[in-house]
């Protein structure tokens, strides 16, 4: 005869672990990983006279219950050629090996 086993979660110690600092570091080494694929996959245009080549950035962020980690393109570059990439050629996607 088998025995019932109850596991109550302890939801408050899940939250900490997923929000630490270790796992704040591997999230981001994650996204880096990501980042660094997805700037190597960008075109280089020809904007203002000048080689221009876009540049995503990654981030971590804590969050209520788990940190999360993102890529995105980044701001400040003209004619925004990272996000023209992500979506006229899923660069994100590839580089993340979707």
């Amino acid at each position: 005869m088998a025995s019932t086993i109850r596991f109550k979660p302890n939801r408050a110690g899940f939250n900490a672990v997923r929000n630490s600092a270790g796992v704040q570091a591997l999230c981001l080494r994650e996204a880096e990983a990501v980042r660094d694929r997805a700037n190597h996959l960008t075109s280089t245009r020809h904007v203002g006279g000048g080689k221009v080549k876009g540049e995503f950035v990654a981030d971590v962020r804590p969050g209520k219950t788990r940190c999360t980690a993102m890529v995105k393109p980044a701001d400040g570059i003209p004619g925004n050629i990272a996000a023209h990439d992500c979506l006229a050629d899923n660069v994100l996607l590839k580089a993340k090996g979707w």
